[in-house]
């Protein structure tokens, strides 16, 4: 059993890494073409800085997290949460 457990666990950390760097991506996209204007540049970084943190702490909390039903880990909306952590209106 713990060995499907770390597969489903593989399979959210590689999931994870793919919306981060997507988002990471379109963030450095807009950080150059907003480069003239200091607002945007601050927001963005300030974005880049939060997206890596949350990151690092969704990795952390994956690894450690324990369980018997790998449904519980298919059940967490990282694409939602990501979207909070960049959202250009806040």
């Amino acid at each position: 059993m713990r060995n499907n457990i770390n597969y489903y666990k593989l399979k959210i950390i590689k999931k994870l890494l793919t919306k981060t760097s997507q988002a990471r991506t379109q963030l450095l996209d807009e950080l150059l073409v907003n480069a003239t204007d200091p607002t945007i540049v601050k927001r963005r970084i300030r974005m880049l800085k939060h997206l890596n943190l949350y990151e690092n702490q969704l990795l952390a909390k994956i690894q450690n997290f324990q369980t018997d039903d790998a449904g519980d880990l298919d059940k967490f909306p990282i694409n939602r949460y990501i979207d909070l952590v960049i959202n250009r209106s806040a």
